[in-house]
């Protein structure tokens, strides 16, 4: 544990959430925050300065930048006093500038979507570079946020990525001393029949039972005997977004294989990121 977070800021509403998440993280944690924003020329700008045509004023840029970052983190961490802070904007373009600092950092929290300095801060373009290449956890926040449930969901596949996700979680929700919930997706194969197609046998259910079932043994190896496995039919962005609803977390890798099979970075950890209801945890 490093015992720091960074958060990358662009005046969005998503991102003014992901700071305030993370002063309480920080301060559950005993933390601290350093808080990130770029003013590295993007193709359009918007951040309440200029819009898209406008002239780029070497000099008034990064002032203008610097004090509205300040103004915005001095608001947020007064209801944090404890919590230690710095903050800084920079030249270097966000992706390389918050990926860098992450390497010190125990999570990367960002926005769902963004505007400004935080270049292009949407999935597909920055976030989806911080989610594909950071070297710790990435906390990917929406616009709005539901009341805590005490909840904490993690999606398994089998795959390495998965089983990393599965480990975070476990640690996560004993911090926390919440319910922990392991969750699968399988969706029923077809066969071809005389009129027409019909559901195949239960191969892949049973498949996906043994999934679950190896990822719930780990967790209770790891000493959490009570966490809740939830087999789900269905597409697995969509059960894990159904289940977001109701969690404080959902937690998945980065990549995976079998139940989840699209959990590809592009595919499920793409959509969780882009669309749950509460913090999306993407785990390497």
């Amino acid at each position: 544990m490093k015992h720091r977070l960074i958060v990358g800021y662009d005046g969005s509403a998503a991102s003014t959430e992901a700071l305030e998440w993370a002063a309480r993280e920080a301060e559950s944690r005993g933390a601290a925050v350093h808080v990130l924003s770029s003013y590295a020329p993007p193709p359009v700008l918007d951040f309440g300065y200029a819009t898209a045509g406008a002239i780029w004023d070497d000099d008034q840029i990064p002032a203008w930048m610097a004090h509205q970052l300040s103004e915005a983190v001095t608001a947020t961490f007064e209801n944090h006093a404890g919590v230690e802070h710095t903050c800084a904007a920079v030249g270097v373009r966000p992706g390389t500038a918050l990926i860098e600092a992450a390497r010190e950092a125990d999570l990367l929290a960002v926005g769902s979507s963004g505007t400004g300095a935080v270049s292009h801060l949407l999935l597909g373009s920055v976030t989806a570079e911080l989610l594909a290449s950071s070297p710790c956890p990435v906390v990917v926040c929406p616009t709005e946020t539901h009341d805590t449930t005490g909840r904490v969901v993690v999606g398994t596949d089998g795959s390495d990525p998965a089983g990393r996700a599965v480990e975070w979680a476990v640690e996560e929700a004993n911090r926390r001393r919440c319910e922990l919930v392991v969750a699968h997706a399988w969706t029923p194969t077809a066969r071809l029949i005389g009129e027409g197609t019909g559901r195949g046998g239960r191969m892949h259910e049973v498949g996906a039972e043994l999934v679950l079932e190896h990822a719930v043994r780990r967790v209770r190896d790891m000493g959490d005997a009570s966490a809740k496995p939830a087999l789900v039919q269905g597409g697995a962005s969509q059960v894990l977004l159904d289940l977001s609803e109701t969690a404080d977390l959902v937690v998945v890798g980065s990549r995976g294989r079998g139940g989840f099979r699209s959990m590809l970075f592009g595919s499920v950890a793409h959509a969780v990121a882009a669309h749950a209801s509460c913090p999306a945890v993407i785990v390497h």
